[in-house]
This record gives C-alpha cells, structure tokens and sequence, in this order.
C-alpha cells in the first residue's frame, strides 16, 4: 500500500517517478508536499462503503468496521518497544537507580545512595528470562522502601555507557571537586549558559 498524498516517504517516490498523487485528506496541498496532518476525508468512497466528508478519527472507525464486518480485517492495537533507545538487557553499563515496588510504583534512589554501582557477578550471561543478568544478582536487586516498609526490586536493566560520557563536558568545568560529589552547580552556571545545548549524536556516531 502507498499514500503519497499523505506519507512523505511515498510522496518523495512518487515524484520521483511521475506517479499520480491523489488527495485523500484535506488540509494541505499535496500538489507542493505531501500533507500528514488530520483533515476531512475526500477521494474515498466505493459502492459498497464512502468515507468523504469525515474528520480522520471517525474515517478509521468506519473503514475498521467495514473491513471486519467483511472479514477482511480486524483492529489490531501494536505496541513498539523503544526502550532499546537508551535501555540494555546486559550487566555491562551505568545501573538505572529505579526501585519497582510491590504495589507496582516505582520509587527512584535518593541522591545520597547515588552513585548505583554494578554488584559483583561472576556469572554474566543471560539470567534465562528476558531480565539482564543483573537480575541472578538476587541480594542486590531485592530491597525494601525504607519510607514504606514495601518490598522492592532494583530495575534490572542498564543505561547504554554513553550515559555516563554524556557529562563529561561539565566534569571538565569542575575538575578540583571530587568524583563522587556533585558537580558544584555555581561553576556550571558560571561557564555555561542556560542556552547551551550540547549535541553529542554527530560525535557519538563517528
């Protein structure tokens, strides 16, 4: 299936090779670029089912129930896991300092158990489960909320190792302070302005 009209990757190959381009949500002008916004459906109607004239939303709804009162489809809800963004199933990286706890909240580590350290592991491949091997480290990750008295378990997955390059910049700022202390917030403020955005991807790639 294509959209030209209204997805920007098929609008491009369409252009490319002279394919027609048909509007079939209003709003924008898919004769200059392709539109991906909501609108009024236009252009999309058959002998058996029309959607013209209705607000995207409702056009779904109705095209879905159509489909599966035909048995030609069904609504289906996907879910994309991006946690692999920044989360890793390994032992090797920086700990997540978040407790899960027993009534399903998550309570994250004070600053004065900061920083997490990785437990000793003598075994480090895959736990069995879909947890990193952090999770056969079963005295560290067990814990108990000392606020709530509620059992808890350490999350079990670790930052990417480039979290931890991410603040370098700002130890060079701040190097007589010791490692394991705070990076003095008036040094930062002094150095950098509250504008300043470092984009670390461009360095991180190459």
């Amino acid at each position: 299936m294509a959209v030209p009209g209204h997805d920007e990757r098929d609008y491009t190959f369409a252009r490319k090779y002279a394919l027609r381009i048909v509007e079939v949500v209003s709003g924008g002008d898919v004769h200059t670029e392709a539109y991906v916004g909501d609108g009024l459906a236009v252009n999309s109607a058959n002998s058996e089912v029309s959607l013209n004239g209705l607000p995207t939303p409702e056009a779904k709804s109705r095209i879905i129930a159509w489909l599966t009162s035909r048995n030609l489809g069904s609504a289906v809800v996907q879910f994309k896991l991006r946690d692999w963004l920044f989360s890793r199933q390994r032992y090797w990286g920086e700990p997540i300092p978040i407790v899960h706890l027993e009534d399903g909240t998550m309570q994250p580590l004070p600053e004065d158990e900061l920083p997490l350290l990785l437990p000793d592991l003598k075994k480090f491949q895959p736990s069995g489960t879909t947890e990193s091997p952090l999770a056969l480290a079963t005295d560290w990750v067990t814990v108990v909320d000392p606020e709530t008295g509620l059992n808890g378990r350490r999350e079990t997955n670790t930052m990417p190792q480039w979290a931890g390059s991410c603040w370098y910049y700002l130890r060079f700022i701040d190097r007589p302070t010791p490692v394991h202390c705070a990076i003095r917030r008036w040094n930062v403020s002094g150095c950098l302005s509250t504008s300043t955005w470092v984009d670390r991807s461009m360095q991180y790639f190459t």
